[in-house]
């Protein structure tokens, strides 16, 4: 065996070396990986099950104003029908005032059922 072959098979040996510490190296390193990895994962658990209760919450904000909303109406509604039933001037400014409070009413109603419909879209 000639001195060059001892030294071809000297750096194929040592390639073979530095392959065999690069993987040793990536062996102790996978557990911190993992580590790693299961805390943010349960970081993003966390915040999913936050993102979900924000989410039922505010679906129930929606229900609340749609039901909300809808009473507005019906009232504002009734009241409308009741102006060709009344015969005095009293009975008049009454209900025009009861019409108007019932349309602020479904204008908050409304503005506020947007609100909560844009960030349950957010969410």
């Amino acid at each position: 065996m000639t001195t060059e072959e001892i030294f071809e098979k000297l750096r194929a040996l040592q390639d073979v070396l530095v392959k065999k510490l690069e993987v040793e190296k990536q062996i102790n390193e996978i557990p911190k990986m993992l580590t790693a990895q299961e805390d943010m994962m349960t970081h993003l658990k966390k915040q999913w099950i936050e993102k979900d209760q924000n989410y039922v919450a505010e679906k129930t904000k929606e229900g609340e104003f749609r039901n909300l909303l809808f009473e507005a109406e019906s009232a504002r509604e009734r009241a409308e029908k009741h102006m060709d039933a009344i015969s005095t001037q009293r009975e008049y400014e009454n209900l025009d005032k009861e019409i108007k409070d019932s349309t602020e009413r479904e204008q908050q109603y409304r503005k506020n059922l947007q609100q909560v419909e844009q960030h349950i879209r957010e969410l």
